[in-house]
C-alpha cells in the first residue's frame, strides 16, 4: 500500500465487508432499523481518499474497528433525539418556506389550495 490512507481504505474495506455480511443475514424490518448506519458505513467507505489527511488515517488506525467509530460519529450527528439537529431541521424547513420558487419543480397535492381544519 503506497501510504497510510490506502492503508486506512484498506481496512475499512474489510471492515465494511465483514458488516455487509451480517447485514445480508438480516430480517427486512432489522435492515430498515439499520438503515443510517448501513447509510453512513457506505457513506465513509466511499469518501476515504477526500475526508482524511494522513495524520487523521494514521490516528484512525489505531482503532480496531476504524468504520464502527465513524460510524456511530455519524449517527449521532443525525439522530433526531438530538437537539443540534432539531434545530438544523427546523432551520431547513424555514429555508425551504422562505425560497418557496426553488420547489416549484416539486408535484403539489391536489388539495394544495385548501385549508385543513
Amino acid at each position: 500500500m503506497s501510504n497510510v490512507i490506502d492503508k486506512l481504505e484498506h481496512v475499512i474495506g474489510q471492515e465494511y465487508a465483514s458488516k455487509h455480511k451480517e447485514w445480508l443475514n438480516l430480517s427486512h424490518e432489522e435492515l430498515i432499523e439499520k438503515a443510517d448506519e448501513i447509510s453512513a458505513a457506505r457513506f465513509v467507505k466511499d469518501n476515504i481518499h477526500d475526508s482524511f489527511t494522513e495524520e487523521e488515517a494514521e490516528y484512525l488506525l489505531q482503532f480496531k474497528s476504524p468504520l464502527e467509530i465513524l460510524v456511530d460519529k455519524i449517527t449521532v450527528l443525525n439522530d433526531p433525539n438530538n437537539i443540534a439537529v432539531k434545530e438544523q431541521f427546523s432551520d431547513m424547513v424555514s429555508e425551504m418556506y422562505d425560497k418557496k420558487d426553488e420547489y416549484s419543480d416539486y408535484e403539489l397535492n391536489e388539495d394544495s389550495g385548501m385549508q385543513m381544519q
